[in-house]
């Protein structure tokens, strides 16, 4: 009796350029954050973890881009991280959340 063969899953696309530094380079990364910025409008905000998941991105290849982008990005008193969508919005609430 042969043994069967196991079932071949094809490979995922999206969660390997999701994690694999090699397919998503820096260029890649800050145009993704920064398409996610746009499309989280002018008066929204999202939590770090929400936000990474929102660009497609991994926290941490989020957490290498950052920088780039320190007026978009609140760290809150409980440690968490805040993204919005606008400048003036990140500003605004900055002092409320600090």
């Amino acid at each position: 009796m042969t043994k069967p063969k196991p079932k071949q899953v094809p490979p995922q696309a999206p969660k390997r350029v999701l994690t694999d530094k090699d397919l998503l380079n820096e260029y890649d990364l800050s145009t993704r954050v920064a398409a996610g910025i746009k499309r989280l409008g002018a008066r929204s905000a999202m939590r770090n973890g929400d936000f990474a998941k929102f660009c497609e991105v991994a926290t941490n290849h989020l957490a290498n881009v950052r920088d780039e982008f320190p007026d978009f990005w609140v760290l809150a008193r409980g440690g968490d991280r805040l993204w919005f969508g606008s400048k003036e919005f990140a500003d605004e609430m900055r002092p409320k959340i600090t």
